[in-house]
């Protein structure tokens, strides 16, 4: 997307929790790919808002955050691939993206960084790159 202001308010994840940036008064847009990429990843399961979708397929919720609270291990980073994987999979089923391909590593001993490399229908590929440092997440798209 070349247009900062042309979409949905784009949602930002940084030490602090989530926030919207804006520019002139006007929030810096997102196609709406991070951002569902964004939410998918870090609503846990069982969210209170759930509740006001009557349709199961309206629902969100993940173990993406619950399986990286775990000690880093071989075994957890393996089981954080699969539950990012499992997180954006409704994506791919109803064709929003063609392609999503997880990598996580572990540069040191409290930092994970995780990128998601999206794969859209006849688009170029949007890479979220997010760390988890200590208790703290921190996201930053590249595009």
């Amino acid at each position: 997307m070349s247009d900062i202001f042309d979409g949905d308010p784009k949602i930002y994840i940084d030490e602090n929790g989530s926030f919207l940036n804006f520019v002139g008064g006007q929030p810096v847009m997102d196609s709406g790919l991070e951002n569902a990429a964004v939410i998918s990843f870090h609503t846990r399961q069982g969210w209170s808002g759930n509740s006001l979708f009557p349709n199961k397929i309206n629902k969100v919720g993940s173990d993406v955050e619950e399986t990286a609270d775990k000690s880093i291990t071989r075994q957890s980073i393996l089981d954080l691939i699969d539950a990012a994987e499992n997180s954006v999979s409704w994506m791919v089923e109803n064709n929003i993206a063609s392609k999503i391909v997880i990598d996580i590593n572990n540069p040191n001993s409290n930092r994970v960084n995780m990128t998601a490399l999206i794969s859209q229908p006849g688009r170029d590929a949007n890479a979220i790159l997010l760390t988890k440092n200590g208790l703290n997440w921190m996201q930053q798209a590249s595009k």
